[in-house]
């Protein structure tokens, strides 16, 4: 083999070494990006959950002497959109603070209990009975949680405001 088509393949080795080491180097610079994305979220996401409970125990002081609880759970945010946005104002028409909180939902059934989900539309687990998912605006929510207290709770505690 001559001098010259061994350095000619050499040079070409080089050079497709130097693309993988910049293709490793954008993979990782990819990678570490995702990463700090995903941490970012995950704060985000804690952050928003330790709010939610703050204001679900408040919720849970106002309706304390009506005998109705409020449960909640999180879920990861989903992807965002108008609905989503709709929700947020409802939600803070209701007067909770404004959490980023991409969706409310409601899971209730004959129990009496109301379990309360924030984030993405989640399916109820097994053995929930007849519970089933429902989607709420601000006049709605006021509306139901009115009715349930009316339905499900005596005339004394249903007439005190919350």
């Amino acid at each position: 083999m001559s001098d010259d088509r061994l350095t000619n393949l050499k040079a070409k080795l080089m050079a497709e070494k130097e693309k993988a080491d910049v293709l490793a180097a954008e993979q990782a610079e990819a990678q570490a990006r995702a990463e700090a994305e995903r941490a970012n979220a995950k704060k985000m996401f804690e952050e928003k959950r330790d709010l939610t409970e703050k204001v679900v125990a408040a919720l849970n002081d106002q309706l304390a002497e009506t005998g109705v609880e409020l449960r909640w759970r999180t879920a990861p945010p989903g992807p965002r959109n108008t609905e989503i946005e709709r929700q947020q104002v409802a939600m803070r028409e209701l007067g909770f603070e404004d959490t980023g909180l991409d969706k409310m939902s409601l899971l209730f059934g004959e129990t009496g209990k109301v379990t309360m989900f924030f984030g993405t539309k989640n399916q109820h687990p097994a053995g929930q009975g007849d519970c089933r998912i429902e989607e709420f605006d601000a006049e709605q929510l006021q509306a139901w949680i009115l009715d349930f207290i009316e339905t499900n709770v005596d005339h004394e505690a249903r007439t005190r405001r919350w």
